[in-house]
């Protein structure tokens, strides 16, 4: 008896773990049965049973199990409704903690991008700045352009002041 009550003792927890995850499950079984269309419809033909003259004796019985039908499952949809209740929520935070990462990770390569294209861009700037004093420090040549078809003739040959 005493190594009985130390194996108890010793598998407690794992025994209680066990009676829950086989309540979790039957709960989410009855959920799943008795929550189908399948069984609304056995039970709206269960209760026109009475209407059956031939089944109107036996109307306290039926009553009867129905009462007990009703005290039974009650309970356990609850439950069972509470158990998937939880089970998404996790799900649900699951996935919203991984969009909170690939979030993260996304900030953090656009602000990466941000940088390397804000040093492109100053160094595009010191070019033009550069380009435009040596630009500014020549004569420009004079360019008169009737139409645009003139400047394309005169692009396509080229100028001096953008050659050099």
């Amino acid at each position: 008896m005493r190594r009985f009550t130390t194996w108890i003792t010793n598998n407690l927890d794992d025994m209680r773990n066990r009676i829950s995850e086989w309540n979790e499950r039957a709960a989410v079984f009855g959920v799943l049965v008795f929550g189908s269309m399948i069984c609304f419809w056995a039970f709206v033909i269960f209760c026109l049973l009475p209407l059956i003259p031939a089944l109107a004796p036996h109307l306290p019985v039926l009553l009867f199990i129905s009462n007990s039908f009703q005290l039974a499952l009650l309970p356990l949809l609850m439950v069972g409704q509470r158990i998937v209740s939880d089970k998404q929520q996790r799900e649900a935070q699951k996935r919203m903690d991984i969009q909170e990462e690939r979030a993260t990770e996304d900030h953090t390569h656009l602000i990466d991008i941000h940088e390397a294209v804000f040093k492109h861009l100053t160094a595009q700037d010191e070019l033009i700045r550069r380009l435009y004093d040596q630009v500014t420090s020549e004569e420009p040549p004079e360019i008169r352009a009737s139409s645009m078809t003139d400047l394309r003739s005169m692009h396509a040959k080229g100028s001096d002041r953008f050659t050099k």
